[in-house]
C-alpha cells in the first residue's frame, strides 16, 4: 500500500491509463493481505491457539478502515432504488469479510482469555452481522426491505448462527448465557428479516409501484334499429258485422229437427 501510494503521488499526472495498474496493484496487496490474516486466524484456531497481541493489533489497524469503507459502501448501494441483484451481492460478500478481520483482531486484542474456538466463530458471526445490519439499516430509512438477494444470502448466513447459538445458551453456564441468546436474537431478526424480503421482494417507497391494469373498453351502445320506412296501405277496409248474436237453436233439414247454435248479425 505505501508503495502504491507513494508511486501515486511522486508520479504525473498522465492518462487515466497509467493510474488502472497502480490502483488493481493497490487492491491486490490489501486483497492479498487480508487472506493473509485469515488464513493466519484460521490455522491457530484449528490449532486450539490465539493469536499474538502483536498480530491482533496489526489485524485490526490493517481492517478498521476497510470496515468502515466497505459498510459504507455497501449502505450506499442499498440505499439505492435503483441497484439490485448482483452488485448489491458484490458489495456485501467483501464487507462481510472485513468486518470479521476487524470484529476477530478487536476481540483477540482487548480479551486475551477467550477460548479459541468461540473467537473464531463468534468473529465470523458478529462481523456477518455487522455487516448485514447496515445494509438493513439504510434500507429501512428509506421505507423498503433489502430485496430477495440479499434476503436469501442473510438467511445463508445467518441460519447456522442461530443453531450455534441456540445449542451453546442451552449448554452454556448461567454466567456466559446471555450472549449467545443476544446473538441468537440478533441472527434471528436478521433471518427473519431475509425471509420476509424473500418473499415480498424489496417493495416499500423505493420502489416502483405496479400499476394497476387499465379498465376494459366501455361497450359502445347499441344502436336502436332503422324505423321501417312507412308503406301507405290502399286496400279497402275489412267490412266485419255490426252484430253478432251466437246461440242455440233447433235446425232442421225438413225431415228431422236436432239441436245446433245459430250465428247472426249485420254486417252495417
Amino acid at each position: 500500500m505505501g508503495i502504491g501510494i507513494v508511486t501515486t503521488t511522486a508520479t504525473p499526472a498522465r492518462a487515466s491509463d497509467d493510474i488502472v495498474p497502480v490502483l488493481v496493484a493497490i487492491a491486490a496487496g490489501i486483497v492479498i493481505t487480508d487472506i493473509v490474516f485469515a488464513g493466519h486466524g484460521i490455522s491457530v484456531a484449528s490449532k486450539g491457539e490465539l493469536p499474538t497481541q502483536g498480530w491482533a493489533v496489526a489485524e485490526t489497524a490493517f481492517s478498521i478502515a476497510q470496515t468502515a469503507a466497505g459498510n459504507i459502501v455497501y449502505a450506499t448501494v442499498m440505499s439505492n432504488p435503483r441497484d439490485e441483484g448482483a452488485l448489491q451481492v458484490l458489495t456485501l460478500l467483501p464487507t462481510i469479510g472485513v468486518s470479521i478481520l476487524s470484529t476477530h483482531g478487536i476481540w483477540a486484542t482487548s480479551t486475551p482469555d477467550v477460548r479459541p474456538g468461540v473467537l473464531a466463530g463468534s468473529s465470523i458471526a458478529v462481523g456477518a452481522d455487522v455487516a448485514l445490519t447496515s445494509g438493513v439499516l439504510a434500507r429501512a430509512l428509506d421505507g423498503r426491505l433489502v430485496g430477495r438477494p440479499i434476503g436469501v444470502t442473510t438467511m445463508l448466513f445467518t441460519a447456522p448462527q442461530i443453531a450455534a447459538a441456540s445449542y451453546l445458551a442451552a449448554t452454556s453456564p448461567a454466567s456466559s448465557r446471555g450472549g449467545w441468546i443476544g446473538l441468537g436474537a440478533w441472527s434471528g431478526a436478521l433471518f427473519l428479516h431475509g425471509l420476509v424480503s424473500t418473499i415480498y421482494g424489496h417493495g416499500g417507497r423505493g420502489s416502483d409501484p405496479e400499476l394497476p391494469p387499465p379498465p376494459p373498453p366501455l361497450p359502445l351502445p347499441a344502436k336502436a334499429p332503422p324505423t321501417p320506412p312507412f308503406v301507405p296501405d290502399d286496400r279497402p277496409p275489412l267490412m266485419v258485422p255490426e252484430a253478432l248474436r251466437v246461440g242455440p237453436t233447433i235446425v232442421s233439414d225438413g225431415v228431422a229437427t236436432a239441436v245446433g247454435i245459430g250465428v247472426s248479425g249485420l254486417l252495417f
